[in-house]
């Protein structure tokens, strides 16, 4: 059974002491979830964020990493339900959205 298509937009901002802070929003099956990322890292064009969810009691996190090349993102993720491995992974790609340049 094929995995569904999630859209996803996610927002980071850098702080003046040099920490990111951010959301990340998915849209699957009409659906739309906004979270706050956690444990973000960029590095040139190098990025990590997470995801931590909790749904119906159960709880978990979405830990994202990719790479930034001009107007394009790509990578893969992984889906970690609470004191487990990773039980989904996938990948993801897409473009930069226009902006100032703070927005992926």
């Amino acid at each position: 059974m094929p995995c569904p298509t999630i859209s996803m937009t996610w927002t980071v901002e850098a702080g003046e002491d040099g920490t990111f802070t951010g959301s990340w929003t998915g849209d699957a099956d009409g659906q739309s979830y906004t979270r706050e990322t956690s444990d973000i890292s960029i590095d040139g064009g190098v990025f990590s964020f997470t995801v931590r969810v909790e749904e119906q009691g159960q709880a978990g996190e979405f830990v994202f990493e990719g790479t930034m090349a001009e107007d394009e993102v790509s990578g893969t993720f992984e889906v970690r339900p609470e004191g487990m491995p990773a039980t989904i992974t996938g990948t993801f790609s897409g473009a930069r959205a226009e902006g100032d340049g703070t927005e992926r």
